[in-house]
């Protein structure tokens, strides 16, 4: 059964399907759509147009297997979910975090507190993001990557998971994102290959690929990313 406080203001366009929570001062604008064990913690605007708790699909198609069983979903303490983007299922959201204009955050993932999630970022499956991290605009981060406190991520950076191409099918301990450490940098337009390390305080330049760990306080340029000197 829903459990909507009464100081929250809720769009007659939008739709609420099964069991969620509501918490006060939550508002929630036209044509949002929310599925069924969503938790809308207190101080949390959701504009128009956006979904959350969406249950991810399974296709034969998929060799990772997708788990439909219902999952709770949580957006923390005044977080804001921009207009059309898409939260889903089994994702945890910290307070004071904003996912921006048409952002996709995929199950299993969760980001933390004062974080920025840009417009049409891309957060795969089972996604791990600290507090104070940054992603912006066009960004992709594949899944089961890794990252820390205090990053920035700039825009149209990609990222890999799998060196194989996806020819041996999913295994989750072989198909691994980047490992991301605290306070490291990615400049624009990088590509971090799967299961490279960037280490804590590292900058990786505009346009590196990177193909090997990264030491930690480290700037790396180029294509391979080769280190430049110590930071």
């Amino acid at each position: 059964m829903s459990s909507i406080h009464e100081t929250a203001v809720i769009s007659e366009t939008a739709k609420i399907y099964g069991d969620v929570q509501i918490e006060a001062d939550v508002r929630i604008h036209d044509f949002v759509v929310i599925y069924d064990s969503v938790i809308l913690s207190a101080g949390v605007v959701v504009y128009e147009g956006a979904i959350i708790g969406r249950p991810p699909v399974s296709i034969t198609s998929l060799s990772r297997k997708i788990s439909m069983a219902s999952k709770t979903t949580v957006i923390g303490m005044n977080s804001v979910i921009s207009p059309h983007s898409i939260v889903y299922a089994d994702t945890v959201i910290g307070s004071c975090t904003l996912i921006g204009d048409g952002a996709s955050i995929r199950e299993g993932s969760r980001i933390g507190d004062a974080c920025i999630i840009g417009r049409s970022v891309m957060i795969n499956y089972n996604v791990r993001i600290g507090n104070n991290t940054k992603v912006m605009s066009l960004t992709n981060i594949t899944g089961n990557t890794i990252i820390g406190d205090n990053v920035f991520i700039s825009v149209l950076v990609s990222t890999a998971n799998d060196n194989k191409l996806g020819v041996l099918g999913y295994d989750e301990n072989r198909v691994r994102g980047p490992v991301i450490e605290d306070d490291a940098s990615i400049g624009e337009g990088a590509v971090l290959l799967p299961s490279v390390r960037i280490g804590r305080g590292s900058i990786v330049g505009a346009g590196a690929v990177v193909t090997k760990d990264v030491p930690d306080n480290t700037l790396v340029m180029g294509v391979p990313a080769k280190v430049v000197r110590e930071l």
